[in-house]
């Protein structure tokens, strides 16, 4: 506390910090509530799904771009690709810890598929120029 260049009320809020970080590990670890937390919002997400049905938010949203992202992986770049992936990893998190019938959280999702859904979609137009590999570049509007 003494070093120059040390403020007071530095060492408050590291103080504070600390105490929020250990009181919250000690209650999640006593408590066992993020599983519980978990397993109810896992539940609310299936039963708002078989609820809705076709009507389903994220099934609209990321129905045709999953189609045509897994039609396109193949012809897809490397970066592309572990997009596309990425995207879809994600999709646990946010359907473990989410309501997910509130598509604007996944929008990021839709951002990373999009990419590799484009070169399926070249690909189902124009079936007969699909035999090279796709990349980020013929995305690119050429003028």
């Amino acid at each position: 506390m003494n070093e120059p260049g040390a403020r007071p009320d530095d060492a408050v809020s590291l103080r504070a910090y600390n105490q929020v970080v250990f009181s919250r590990r000690r209650g999640q670890a006593r408590n066992g509530k993020s599983w519980d937390i978990t397993r109810w919002q896992l539940s609310h997400n299936w039963q708002q799904f078989l609820a809705l049905r076709v009507s389903y938010p994220p099934l609209l949203a990321f129905g045709l771009p999953l189609a045509f992202a897994s039609y396109g992986f193949r012809l897809a770049s490397r970066f592309l690709r572990v997009s596309c992936l990425f995207g879809v990893a994600l999709f646990i998190p946010l359907g473990l810890n989410s309501h997910f019938v509130e598509t604007r959280a996944q929008m990021m999702i839709l951002a990373l598929l999009l990419p590799t859904a484009l070169v399926g979609l070249a690909r189902f137009l124009e079936p007969d120029q699909s035999s090279r590999s796709a990349s980020v570049e013929d995305l690119q509007p050429r003028f």
